[in-house]
């Protein structure tokens, strides 16, 4: 895949847990060998914090309400499908848990570059969930031509994930994020050089505040219950 020139990203990666009292930490690797079975040890409520490096693996949260967290954020910590036929990551029946002061708990992706999805939706979220995917790096996923799959979609009536702060560049397939079904959140997101940036079948989803430039198909489109103060330009077609 083609990679845009002369593209610079900066994220400045905060690291915000809520919950550190109430909850443990587990390090990969050293406390599990891959983020798989971190997931698999971890209690809901917990952190599983990855170290810098490269891992291929196809990570399913199987229903848990963890944050999956790099410890130095997208430029040295980065994630590959070892099975290009799956989801680098699925998070779906993840109901919303409170804390013992009744505090509500979101799942979290954060703090990665994510390449090499193929054959699959990169990120596959159905519901219930209102999971968070933040800080990430897209790059380099879904080749042109594949137009029955995207970066990440989005299933489910009940299904509520809020996608903000990323940054997309050098993806194909229909779009980088596809709203099938619920009420995903697209906010403060770059969306560079790709196939398009968002689209949304359900007419429930909000995209606020995004940047969509030099992508080669339509930009954005259908129906969004909230599209608001994005900036969008020099795309093949800004809006469908």
């Amino acid at each position: 895949m083609k990679r845009p020139l002369a593209l610079t990203i900066h994220i400045t990666f905060f690291v915000i847990l809520s919950f550190t009292a109430y909850s443990k930490t587990i390090i990969i690797p050293g406390d599990a060998s891959t983020i798989q079975d971190g997931i698999a040890t971890a209690d809901d409520l917990d952190t599983v914090l990855v170290l810098a490096g490269t891992y291929s693996e196809n990570i399913n949260l199987a229903g848990r309400e963890v944050v999956v967290l790099s410890d130095e954020g997208p430029e040295t910590t980065i994630l590959q499908p070892s099975d290009s036929n799956l989801p680098v990551f699925r998070i779906d029946n993840a109901p919303t848990l409170k804390d013992k002061n009744g505090r509500g708990f979101q799942p979290e992706i954060a703090g990665f570059t994510i390449e090499g999805g193929n054959e699959s939706h990169t990120i596959y979220i159905d519901g219930p969930t209102n999971a968070i995917i933040r800080d990430n790096i897209f790059r380099d996923n879904i080749p042109i031509g594949n137009y029955d799959k995207a970066v990440i979609v989005c299933y489910g009536d009940s299904s509520a994930p809020l996608i903000k702060h990323n940054v997309f560049y050098g993806n194909y397939g229909i779009t980088c994020v596809w709203i099938i079904e619920g009420r995903a959140r697209i906010i403060n997101n770059t969306f560079a050089a790709n196939k398009s940036a968002f689209y949304c079948n359900s007419g429930v989803g909000e995209a606020m505040n995004n940047i969509a430039v030099n992508n080669i198909g339509t930009a954005i489109d259908g129906e969004f219950g909230k599209l608001d103060y994005n900036d969008v330009w020099n795309n093949t077609s800004d809006y469908g």
